[in-house]
């Protein structure tokens, strides 16, 4: 299996690089995603139908910090978008940003062009409610930067999979799925993009999706961005190689040329190096008459709780050693994908 790449490792964090996916709710699909998907090379997954497993939780590597929607911690069968952020950008340098649906996730990144507001969505084939989401925190943006001296509008990165085909995208030999159900959905895009100056940066006529049943290419996914933006964008493309196993969508690998503060991939517990003797005699005189009353109330049962939890890690720290990450360390792999 070849690894396919937007351009070789780069050091200086001179390029953000996106690789976009729907995982079809498959774990197949999304350990294949992660197997293909380098840390070293790209910076931001942006998932639609994200594998949940029986306690609604997605699948990520120990490389990514997992963002839902906040409507996950509500409703967590309804999620359908998530994005999973590189380790290696510097925590203060993203903001998750709430738009108010399980079908979208957004965070705002600070880079050297400025502030990138990056939004994934989700849309189904049965209403257009997520691009009405979108365009209504774009209105309520708008509203906000009027009121401020100097402009706030942040520069916007929009892709995900909009189910929703138009010629202006779509090759027009697929003229069969051009019905006025679709031209109308695709409408509501097109008026959005229309309103706030994004430009289509994903080259119409190429396609997203294989169907599995009769093979037909379409272009249900699809990415756009401010004009501000669009000349930093150095690569965008539908990696057909690179499909993962049992999924009809290519990933869309995007690259911005845009200087994104980095940091060093935080040292970790090595518990398998750990003196287990020494950790146990270290916890068992913290912890040895620590509660010594009754616990009477979810007040002090919650208060406990934190000293308990706060004792725990600081026997962690004290004992355990830590490692970093070996450059030598083989892809991640699972027994699924054997």
């Amino acid at each position: 299996m070849q690894e396919q790449r937007l351009s070789p490792p780069n050091d200086d964090r001179t390029k953000l690089r996106i690789r976009q996916q729907n995982a079809n709710k498959s774990l197949i699909v999304q350990t294949d995603l992660l197997h293909r998907t380098d840390p070293k090379l790209f910076d931001i997954v942006a998932i639609q139908e994200p594998y949940l497993d029986h306690f609604h939780n997605t699948r990520a590597t120990q490389h990514w910090h997992t963002i839902y929607p906040r409507e996950h911690f509500t409703d967590p069968g309804k999620t359908r978008s998530v994005i999973l952020m590189n380790k290696t950008i510097a925590a203060d340098a993203w903001t998750q940003v709430e738009l108010g649906s399980s079908d979208i996730t957004a965070v705002q990144i600070q880079t050297r062009l400025g502030e990138v507001l990056m939004i994934n969505t989700y849309n189904d084939n049965a209403n257009t409610n997520s691009m009405r989401v979108v365009a209504r925190h774009m209105r309520k943006m708008e509203r906000e930067c009027s009121t401020v001296a100097n402009s706030c509008w942040p520069h916007l990165l929009w892709l995900g999979d909009f189910n929703s085909h138009h010629p202006l995208w779509d090759k027009p030999r697929n003229s069969h799925i051009f019905t006025r159900a679709s031209l109308d959905r695709a409408q509501e895009i097109i008026e959005v993009i229309a309103s706030y100056d994004l430009q289509m940066v994903l080259p119409g006529g190429i396609p997203t999706l294989q169907a599995l049943s009769m093979g037909n290419f379409t272009r249900p996914n699809n990415v756009f961005a401010s004009t501000s933006l669009v000349g930093s964008v150095v690569e965008c493309r539908a990696v057909q190689g690179n499909r993962p196993a049992r999924s009809d969508h290519f990933p869309v690998d995007t690259m911005l040329e845009v200087d994104v503060p980095s940091t060093d991939e935080p040292a970790r517990h090595n518990f398998r190096a750990a003196d287990w003797q020494v950790v146990c005699e270290e916890m068992a005189v913290a912890l040895w008459g620590s509660i010594t009353e009754e616990i009477d109330s979810v007040i002090k049962f919650q208060s406990w709780l934190r000293v308990l939890t706060d004792t725990i890690q600081g026997v962690i720290h004290k004992t355990v050693p830590k490692t970093r990450s070996s450059p030598y360390t083989k892809r991640w792999w699972s027994k699924d994908l054997a």
